[in-house]
């Protein structure tokens, strides 16, 4: 996936799983979250793709530290913007 495309797909992954959740409930949200999380990985070397997976993970347990001292919509902006500044630095 080129980095045009995947820069996309980290910032939206946080809020489209937050639209989801509210929409559907916390496990289609939770998907939805890791389900893009795995696309920003996609077509990348073993170890750039780890690197990516992992830092998604993390950001998405930083969204809900961030929003449990703030509010949901500084955390998912929290770990939008980090996910994003990690898929950029990452390269295939």
């Amino acid at each position: 996936m080129p980095t045009w495309i995947r820069l996309p797909c980290a910032l939206a992954a946080f809020p489209a799983g937050w639209a989801v959740r509210e929409a559907v409930g916390g496990a289609a949200g939770g998907i939805v979250v890791l389900a893009l999380i795995a696309a920003c990985a996609w077509g990348l070397a073993r170890r750039s793709a780890v690197v990516v997976v992992l830092a998604g993970i993390l950001c998405f347990v930083a969204v809900h530290l961030v929003a449990a001292i703030t509010s949901i919509y500084v955390g998912l902006a929290v770990g939008a913007v980090a996910f994003a500044a990690v898929c950029w630095t990452v390269r295939s």
